[in-house]
């Protein structure tokens, strides 16, 4: 009578027929150790031991883990229900494939795997294995000695020695100037107390980008102050080799996407209240410009991508300007939205509006908290916008030079910019409950915008 014939393993179940199975948790693979692949039909050949009818169950060993043919699966047939299957201890090098998670060494304390490919029979004494075995069609036959013979042998693996697993805990403390920021994680050095020996540790964190290396100095503050965060590390020992190793900080959890737009928003109040280095004959920014004129030991660039409305809604939101008014209305209203807005950040943080009239192109430069717009006119064919920038970025670095008030004097005695239109319009009655100063300017600038 054949004793040989195919099971499939199918969603954590195991088809003895194509009709008849039985779940993971009914045989003696069952447990949180062990769970098979989802993705594609897994097919063993099986050679069946013995079979229980009071419990209905069998004891199968496993001959071949991956069996050229499996069509004659489809041909099995059973006429008696299967309720438990006792499988020998698996050969683990060849069942690992079929595996989409275990624990290999709880596998192996409890015999479920081997890695001994050489198998010891000896006879069970007292063992009482009489029943009826499963025939080639599936179906239990009543005893029979072409199932099992007289003498039932039943096998057992030699005893091999476990390695002692541990686990060793440390906690440190790492300053962020020592870390190396990557998409997804934060990786550093870190050397044990324990195993005195020096590993590169892996935080997970997915809002971390590459590209932040450059901004870490913004990290301890947002942390409160902190130059360093907190590390927890756990050793696991196999032996006396490390096999594993998992860190986890609580400070590197707190960055997330709240975290992310305070430091957008520190670094752009930095801007109006950090040394910024001096750039010979520059004095018009854009906002990809801005973020590199820190001094060397701040400058990091753009990370953030912001634009030049981000800086200034920014800071129309949060340092409430007297000429807050002024500034929304030139950006919303008045700026052409086919030229990037500029900034001058010396002798005070400012914006340069390119505005397009109908005979004229005109530069408005306000000032972040100031008491006056200056407006310079162009001839719109005159030259090129490109020249036109320049040329107001030449102004400006005189106006640096010699102060506004200078400045103004010198154009009224046609000392400086004589082929110019400028115009000084003041902030009149701004907070004045009797007259609205706002109407007022708007009237004036409207004037003069031809």
């Amino acid at each position: 009578m054949e004793r040989k014939r195919l099971i499939r393993i199918t969603n954590n179940s195991i088809y003895l027929t194509p009709g008849m199975s039985v779940p993971l948790s009914q045989t003696s693979l069952a447990g949180e150790h062990l769970s098979f692949r989802t993705y594609g039909d897994i097919y063993f050949e099986i050679e069946i031991l013995t079979y229980n009818k009071d419990r209905k169950e069998i004891s199968v060993e496993v001959l071949d883990y991956q069996p050229s043919d499996v069509q004659q699966f489809n041909e099995q047939a059973a006429k008696a229900p299967v309720r438990f299957i006792q499988f020998r201890p698996l050969i683990w090098k060849r069942i690992e494939r079929y595996l989409s998670s275990y624990t290999k060494n709880a596998l192996l304390r409890n015999n479920i795997v081997v890695d001994d490919l050489h198998h010891v029979p000896v006879k069970e004494t007292g063992s009482s294995l009489t029943g009826t075995a499963i025939s080639g069609d599936g179906v239990p036959a009543g005893v029979s000695d072409s199932f099992v013979g007289e003498s039932n042998p039943v096998y057992t693996m030699p005893v091999q020695q476990e390695p002692v697993v541990e686990q060793i805990s440390e906690q440190a403390k790492v300053y962020f100037k020592d870390t190396v920021i990557n998409t997804g994680f934060i990786e550093f050095p870190y050397k044990s107390k324990t195993r005195n020996e020096t590993f590169n540790l892996k935080i997970v964190n997915h809002f971390l980008l590459a590209e932040f290396n450059a901004i870490k100095s913004f990290f301890p503050k947002a942390l409160g102050g902190k130059k360093q965060f907190s590390v927890n590390i756990v050793f696991t020992l196999t032996g006396k080799s490390v096999t594993d190793i998992h860190a986890s900080s609580p400070d590197i959890d707190r960055i997330n996407g709240d975290m992310l737009d305070s430091i957008k928003r520190e670094r752009v109040a930095r801007l109006t209240a950090v040394p910024l280095r001096q750039v010979v004959d520059k004095s018009l920014f854009t906002a990809e410009d801005i973020f590199d004129s820190f001094e060397e030991d701040m400058k990091d660039g753009n990370i953030f991508k912001q634009s030049e409305q981000d800086i200034l809604g920014f800071l129309l939101e949060n340092r409430h300007s007297r000429n807050a008014r002024q500034l929304q209305f030139l950006a919303g209203t008045k700026h052409s939205v086919k030229h990037k807005l500029r900034f001058t950040l010396n002798p005070l943080f400012g914006f340069v509006f390119f505005i397009e009239g109908e005979r004229k192109n005109h530069f408005c430069w306000e000032l972040l908290n100031s008491h006056a717009t200056y407006l310079w006119s162009f001839n719109k064919y005159d030259s090129e916008i490109a020249f036109q920038f320049r040329r107001i970025e030449e102004t400006i670095n005189r106006i640096r030079d010699m102060g506004r008030e200078t400045y103004k004097r010198n154009y009224r005695n046609n000392l400086t910019d004589i082929d110019l239109n400028f115009s000084a319009i003041e902030h009149v009655h701004i907070g004045s409950a009797l007259k609205d100063g706002f109407t007022d300017w708007q009237h004036r600038l409207s004037e003069r915008l031809v």
